[in-house]
């Protein structure tokens, strides 16, 4: 991979985000009180806020990260580029949203797979964010498997191999259990 820091440092933002003091950024007039800077939270917050993926005084990082949300934050970090929409795909959302165009970039990038409807209220899962992270990136998977909860074969455990090779993933889920089916929350999402 060629742009190896730039790429640990988006990772960094994507798979993690919380704290709790006001949190401000070079350059920026926006002001997040519900951040503290030193928390292990602060920099991922920096980060969304420098790229322009959050707005608003507050990040409420103890709450969990809804799929909208998810898609447009990291749209944001992605550089995900809106696209020309699929029939039949994601056919519950209002073609006038501005979540509709986005779905179908993340599609077109092979980051999320086509389907009929999207839930926007639906909570991301562990296993979801590492399994987009890794198409976002295109990233190959190893023989290396960290977590005991999570099969070598499965997509998750593809993203997981792939993903652990740049050492982040045991900063943010230590330990031996990934519990993949959890649910992210916000400050998780940032760290």
């Amino acid at each position: 991979m060629k742009n190896k820091p730039a790429f640990k440092a988006s990772l960094a933002a994507v798979l993690a985000f919380s704290a709790l003091q006001p949190a401000m950024v070079a350059g920026a007039s926006q002001k997040i009180t519900d951040v503290k800077k030193g928390t292990k939270y602060y920099e991922g917050v920096q980060f969304l806020l420098k790229n322009k993926a959050i707005q608003g005084n507050h990040f409420y990082p103890d709450r969990y990260l809804t799929q909208e949300a998810a898609v447009q934050m990291l749209s944001k970090i992605w550089k995900v580029k809106a696209a020309k929409p699929q029939k039949g795909v994601f056919t519950n959302i209002p073609k006038t949203s501005k979540l509709y165009p986005l779905l179908h970039g993340m599609v077109a990038r092979g980051i999320l797979e086509k389907s009929k409807t999207f839930d926007k209220k639906q909570l991301v899962q562990r296993s979801e964010l590492l399994e987009w992270s890794q198409r976002a990136f295109r990233l190959k998977p190893t023989n290396v498997q960290p977590y005991q909860d999570v099969s070598i074969t499965s997509s998750t455990g593809k993203a997981v191999s792939s993903l652990s090779t740049f050492s982040l993933l045991h900063h943010i889920y230590p330990g031996t259990q990934l519990k993949p089916g959890q649910a992210v929350k916000r400050g998780e999402f940032a760290q």
